[in-house]
C-alpha cells in the first residue's frame, strides 16, 4: 500500500466513524477529492476539516448519523452496538463530532482545534457534553457499549472502498456537467429571446422613424408647390 492509498483509507476511516455509514465514508471521500484530488497534499488538519465537513453535509442529506437506517452489515453488532448507536444518533451533532474524533478515532485536543479551527477549550466543552449525553443515555453500560461501538466499527473492512469513492466522484462529475450544460442551454436561450426581442424593438423605431419622415397635414412640406 502506497502513502497516498494510506492517506486515502484515513480518510474512509474518519468517515466511517463520524457518519455510522459505510456509504457515508465513501461519499466523504469523494468529497475530499473534489476539494483536492492529490490526497498527499493535504495535512492532518485539513484532513480533519474536511472530513468533518463533509459528513456533516452526507448526514444533512441522508437523515443524521447512519443515514436513518439499521446497518446492512451486522456481523458484530451486538446490543450494546446497537444501543450506543442509537445515543450517538440523539447527541447533539456537534458534541457527537467531537466526541467520536476524540474517543474513537483517538485524535487529541489540541489536534481536534487545529482541524476544527476552534479553542481546545471549546473541544474540552462539547467532549464533556458528548460524554454526559452518551451517560445520560446509557448509564454505567455507557463504556461498554462504547467499546462494543467501536468493535464493531472495526469490522467494516475497506474493501472495496476506494474504488467506490471513484465511482461515487465519478458520478458526482458527470451529474454536475449535466447540470452546468443545462444552465448553459437555458443562459443561451434567454439570451436568444433578448437578442430577438431587442431586434424586434429595433426594426419598431426604424418603421417608426420612417414614417415620421413623410408629409403630415398642416405640414410644411405639404405646403410647398
Amino acid at each position: 500500500m502506497d502513502e497516498r492509498e494510506r492517506i486515502e483509507r484515513q480518510i474512509w476511516r474518519k468517515g466511517l466513524a463520524l457518519t455510522g455509514s459505510p456509504a457515508g465514508a465513501s461519499w466523504v471521500l469523494a468529497g475530499a477529492w473534489r476539494t483536492n484530488t492529490d490526497v498527499l497534499r493535504l495535512g492532518e488538519s485539513r484532513v480533519v476539516r474536511l472530513t468533518a465537513v463533509k459528513a456533516r453535509e452526507w448526514m444533512a442529506g441522508n437523515g443524521g448519523f447512519g443515514g436513518g437506517r439499521m446497518p446492512t452489515h451486522t456481523d458484530g453488532l451486538t446490543d450494546e452496538a446497537r444501543r450506543m448507536r442509537g445515543a450517538l444518533r440523539e447527541l447533539d451533532p456537534s458534541a457527537r463530532e467531537v466526541w467520536v474524533l476524540r474517543e474513537l478515532i483517538g485524535l487529541d485536543t489540541l489536534g481536534i482545534a487545529r482541524g476544527l479551527g476552534c479553542t481546545r477549550e471549546v473541544v474540552d466543552r462539547y467532549c464533556e457534553a458528548g460524554e454526559g449525553g452518551l451517560m445520560a443515555s446509557l448509564g454505567t453500560d455507557m463504556h461498554s457499549a462504547s467499546n462494543a461501538w467501536a468493535g464493531y466499527v472495526g469490522t467494516i473492512s475497506s474493501g472495496d472502498a476506494i474504488a467506490e469513492a471513484q465511482r461515487l466522484h465519478a458520478a458526482i462529475s458527470v451529474r454536475k456537467r449535466i447540470v452546468t450544460l443545462i444552465q448553459i442551454a437555458v443562459l443561451l436561450s434567454i439570451m436568444g429571446v433578448l437578442v430577438w426581442f431587442g431586434l424586434g424593438m429595433l426594426d419598431a423605431q426604424k418603421q417608426k422613424e420612417s414614417g415620421s419622415g413623410h408629409g403630415v397635414p398642416g405640414s410644411a412640406t405639404e405646403l410647398m408647390p
